[in-house]
């Protein structure tokens, strides 16, 4: 969603739009039963539970949040982390969907994650987690932030209540206020984050990526303890301890386990294991599972070919049907795409939540199938929907996901009504443009008119749902 100079010079004037997109509250509404029930309020306004009305099956989470109670700063923010979360794609942190606005509040659309907070987890059951146990769920969130930290994105605030349990129980990040790209190995920055898992660089002012790796290690030591490693009376007391690293390390904890929360919670971050570093740790690599299941056995290893050959019938695809695509694998839970992921994760070997041109290279290789150089290189710069040069996460399933099985006539009309923009019940050259706005993509002129010229088909300057659905069922 591209936002623009969207944010007023005039502090407080009410009436600025947020989001420079034509679509507007009546839209959400149009689309949205967003009056289900509150699932939790704060300082910032109240988080709705909304039910998509074209498709019951389709169910987000909308914050709305009061401008009156927003500073300047708190909109800058805003728009930061929307940006960021356009940028991100992993199976494990939260899916941004859209933003709308009108002259009082703000509505920010997102994934609903139904399985309460890590925190919750922690004080419902009563007990520490087991190292394996912990160990799972740890690989998961180090595979995320490896994602983020691949593009130079800092989380800046990891802790329990920042980490949600959605369908399935898929662990996922969520909360990218504090978050920044930030593109220097220490960057002089604002001190961010909860006091009790800050990594003690950041109360210097000076930090990096690092500071992540410290907070989920603090995370770490309180699943499998109960209890936070540095504690105290007040403020001053906890980040003095922080300052100092010394903390008790349990003996009941395995000698792996042991080393891992040490190189996790180092003072020094220089020294301190990166996230690529901590998968391939043997506390993770003995304990979590995925990462050696996925190596145990050579065939299995090896890339199913149907995939292969998926990826390359999906070049020829309008950038609209690759667009509607990419929205209707959001909507997927995670169990309807299991086998994809898995077959996603054999080509990412540096756990970048991204496909190069070289794994792809690699994994073609791998099963033993006959491609140019030139046919992979095309591949992905045909997949590359965010021109990055490489493949996310939802375009590779986008590509290669079996679209008569899931692709009902209630998810085509709500997918419809994604690009539908001023539901007019027809999708309009400056619809198409809006629509790619909100996934933070600009179309040019010259793109627009293709897709017009492509699917336009009675030449009615406007694209039907009869249009659409031959458009998402056929070939074009």
């Amino acid at each position: 969603l591209r936002m623009g100079n969207c944010i007023s010079e005039k502090k407080g004037e009410q009436n600025t739009r947020y989001v420079q997109s034509k679509a507007t509250v009546d839209k959400l509404k149009s689309q949205y039963d967003i009056n289900m029930k509150v699932l939790g309020s704060g300082s910032y306004g109240k988080v709705f539970l909304a039910q998509n009305k074209e498709d019951a099956t389709i169910k987000i989470a909308i914050k709305v949040m009061n401008k009156r109670d927003m500073s300047e700063d708190d909109l800058v923010s805003l728009k930061r982390e929307v940006q960021i979360m356009q940028q991100v794609d992993h199976p494990s942190i939260v899916k941004y969907y859209e933003t709308y606005d009108d002259k009082k509040y703000i509505y920010l659309c997102m994934e609903l994650c139904t399985g309460g907070d890590l925190f919750k987890k922690i004080t419902d059951r009563g007990k520490p987690m087991s190292e394996k146990e912990a160990a799972f769920l740890i690989e998961k969130l180090l595979k995320a932030l490896q994602h983020c930290h691949s593009q130079n994105i800092i989380h800046r605030d990891i802790k329990p209540e920042n980490i949600m349990y959605g369908v399935d129980d898929e662990i996922k990040f969520i909360d990218f206020g504090f978050a920044l790209v930030v593109n220097k190995k220490k960057a002089s920055l604002d001190i961010a984050g909860t006091p009790y898992y800050i990594a003690p660089e950041v109360l210097t002012g000076k930090y990096g990526r690092e500071c992540d790796i410290w907070s989920l290690g603090v995370c770490l030591y309180q699943l499998l303890t109960g209890r936070m490693p540095f504690d105290g009376r007040d403020q001053p007391e906890v980040f003095g301890k922080i300052k100092s690293g010394v903390f008790v390390m349990p003996s009941k904890l395995s000698p792996e386990c042991q080393d891992f929360i040490k190189r996790m919670i180092e003072v020094d971050p220089s020294k301190r294991i990166t996230s690529l570093q901590a998968m391939q740790h043997p506390f993770i690599k003995n304990k979590g599972g995925e990462i050696q299941a996925q190596v145990d056995s050579e065939e299995q290893a090896k890339l199913d070919k149907d995939i292969v050959n998926n990826l390359k019938k999906y070049r020829g695809q309008s950038i609209l049907k690759r667009a509607a695509m990419n929205v209707l694998v959001k909507q997927l839970a995670p169990n309807q795409i299991d086998t994809l992921k898995k077959e996603f994760e054999k080509m990412d070997k540096d756990f970048s939540g991204f496909i190069e041109v070289k794994e792809l290279e690699q994994a073609i290789k791998q099963a033993d199938l006959e491609f140019t150089a030139q046919e992979i290189r095309d591949i992905v710069s045909q997949l590359d929907f965010a021109q990055n040069d490489k493949v996310n996460y939802s375009e590779f399933l986008a590509a290669t996901i079996n679209t008569s099985q899931f692709l009902t006539e209630e998810k085509l009309a709500a997918i419809f009504k994604t690009f539908d923009v001023d539901n007019s019940g027809q999708i309009t050259a400056e619809n198409i443009k809006d629509a790619f706005s909100k996934f933070g993509k600009e179309v040019s002129e010259d793109e627009v008119r293709e897709i017009m010229e492509a699917h336009d088909l009675d030449g009615g300057k406007t694209i039907s749902m009869e249009e659409f659905t031959v458009m998402m069922m056929g070939k074009v």
